[in-house]
Parts: C-alpha cells; structure tokens; sequence
C-alpha cells in the first residue's frame, strides 16, 4: 500500500482541489510563514515566564506578582517593575526593584541602591502602587534559618549568617535590656527595625545593619534570617 507523507496529505486538503495549497505558490509562503511566526511566538511566551505570566504583565495584575514570585521565588530573584506614588510627598515612582518577601498584601522590595521600600496599596506602604508587574530575574537560590539567642551577642550569634556575594535579612523580634535610642530612620524607606520598651522588632532588616547599629548588645529571643545567594 502506497503512504502518503504527512506534508503532502496536509496540501492535498480539502477534498475540494481549488481550495488546496500549490507547492511554491504564495499562497504556501503565507501558511508557512504563519506558522514559523506562531512557533516563535510560543517560544518567546515559554521563555519569559509562560502565558500566565505575559497575561498579568499586560493587566498588571498583583495577583500575578504574587503567583509568580510562589512559583518562581524559591530559585530565581523576582523583580517587580512598580509604577506608583510616595504618600508622603505625592512623587511619581516609576523603576524595578527586588523582591524580598511578602508583607501583607503588599511586597518589601529593594532598589539597586539598597534602599528598601514596601510596595502596595496598605497604610503603611512607601510606594502606593497604580500598576506593578514582575520579571524572573536571574537564578538564586532562597534560604530561611532560624537563630534563638539566650543572652548572647548580636554580632557573635548572626555572623556566621554572613555569606559572601549573597544578601541577608534579619526578621522576629530581641529581647535587649538598657538599649540607647536607635538613629531616626528614613522617612521615605521601610522601617524594617522598630524600637520598643521590650527591645526591637525586625522585619526584613539587612543583616549587615542589624550587626553594625545592634552588634555589640546582648539580647534574647529568636529571629530568622533569610539568604538569598546566586545571581546578579
């Protein structure tokens, strides 16, 4: 029994032979180009994240931020491209940040300066959001540690989390006795470490702050420290 190839069997439909494709007519040019356009079209969506994540980043949707940086968090940095306003002078924003962790319904990310700021639509968010999309960025892998101090040194309990090339946060809350007043924080970033009678509370504080203003005291309690190591 004679096979007919695939390709021949696709230009020979229909059944009716005026509406068949002709080999080298341009009718068969268009089809063709058609479908490399379509293949390269799924590759493009497939490389940057899936449809899901093309679909979100044309509605700007923070429900797609969130699913994103779930699904992709764990291994890869996840940058959020936040356009908004700083309640507390009306200042347009408009640039990409980092992610560092979730915070209510709203995101603490960091600049390519350091600064740290949360983003959202809560009270308490530096940067009121009006359209935020995200993009994976490059590979990194997330860790989460948990340190307990009984009374011991800042500085010699949380140096051992100090990597090279990676980037630490300190987040929970010590127990330091007689402790001086901390420096006026920034108005315009996050206050990721708060003073009360009891001691300081931190969240998504940089590791590297917490051992220089806090690293000589003594404290008790217990915080996690989140690394983020890997990429650029």
């Amino acid at each position: 029994m004679h096979r007919v190839p695939f390709c021949t069997y696709l230009v020979r439909q229909p059944g009716n032979r005026n509406l068949r494709l002709r080999t080298n007519s341009n009718a068969e040019y268009i089809v063709l180009a058609c479908l490399i356009a379509l293949a390269l079209s799924v590759f493009s969506i497939n490389s940057q994240g899936g449809l899901f994540t093309q679909f979100n980043r044309l509605i700007a949707s923070p429900s797609g931020v969130f699913h994103l940086y779930n699904e992709q968090g764990h291994n890869h940095k996840i940058l959020v491209n936040v356009e908004g306003v700083r309640p507390s002078d009306r200042a347009k924003v408009k640039s990409q940040f980092l992610i560092i962790q979730q915070s209510g319904s709203g995101f603490i990310v960091q600049d390519s300066g350091g600064k740290i700021y949360k983003v959202g639509a809560e009270p308490d968010s530096q940067i009121l959001t009006e359209r935020i999309t995200a993009d994976i960025g490059s590979s990194a892998i997330t860790v989460v540690e948990t340190a307990a101090l009984d009374d011991e040194q800042i500085t010699q309990a949380l140096n051992k989390f100090i990597r090279t090339g990676a980037l630490s946060y300190v987040t929970g809350q010590l127990t330091i006795e007689d402790l001086e007043p901390l420096p006026p924080p920034d108005p315009y970033q996050f206050h990721y470490i708060k003073h009360s009678a009891n001691g300081v509370s931190f969240e998504a504080a940089p590791l590297q702050v917490v051992l220089r203003l806090l690293g000589a005291e003594f404290a008790t309690g217990t915080v996690s420290i989140k690394t983020i190591t890997g990429g650029v």
